[in-house]
């Protein structure tokens, strides 16, 4: 069987091959919108952290997010969550499982990183007649 020669072409919009810019990281909300006394994720690496770092620290940050969108890749770290066990109260019995309930913890870079790609979607969904509003 003989194969055919695909003649689809693919057309990135210019926006996907842009790199995450300071302005983005620093002056966007995402890193303001971070809780700052949110449990980091198995990174360590803690929401006031990032919002604390100086402009080596974000240059820094930056730097990890545009390799990782330049290189199609994320941290295998990033699919893990930490589960952490939360008291229920009301003076449940401690010893009980049931006096828990379990809420996962995701890295906050892997948080952050989410949130400019959400931004940059938002703004080609936003300034592109090529998508349909329900996109």
């Amino acid at each position: 069987m003989k194969e055919q020669a695909s003649t689809a072409t693919t057309t990135t919009h210019p926006l996907f091959m842009t790199p995450f810019t300071p302005e983005e990281l620093k002056h966007e909300p995402e890193i303001k919108k971070l809780l700052p006394d949110k449990s980091p994720g198995p990174s360590g690496i803690t929401n006031r952290m990032l919002q604390a770092g100086d402009t080596d620290f974000q240059g820094l940050t930056l730097i990890c997010c545009n390799d990782l969108w330049e290189f199609h890749t994320q941290p295998s770290d990033w699919q893990l969550s930490l589960l952490q066990p939360i008291y229920k109260g009301h003076n449940k019995d401690k010893t009980d499982p049931a006096s828990y309930r379990g809420i996962y913890v995701n890295d906050t870079l892997a948080k952050l990183f989410e949130g400019l790609l959400i931004l940059d979607w938002q703004h080609i969904r936003n300034s592109s007649t090529c998508l349909h509003i329900t996109h």
